[in-house]
């Protein structure tokens, strides 16, 4: 199927986030309330854009 039939995911849940960093829900909390990770609300829910995924990421350090 094409992209104009299945458009591209934006928004991820909280447990959608840690499922794509590969780490755990509490530690997706953590890296909120230290900042580094930052999302959006729609009502009670949080939704974090797979760019700012990405960049967190990203701004990982590297392995020494």
């Amino acid at each position: 199927m094409s992209a104009a039939t299945h458009p591209v995911k934006r928004g991820y849940t909280i447990q959608e986030a840690a499922a794509y960093l590969g780490i755990k829900e509490w530690a997706v909390y953590q890296e909120m309330r230290e900042g580094r990770l930052v999302g959006k609300k729609r009502g009670a829910t949080t939704l974090f854009d797979q760019k700012e995924l990405d960049r967190y990421f990203d701004d990982l350090p590297d392995r020494a």
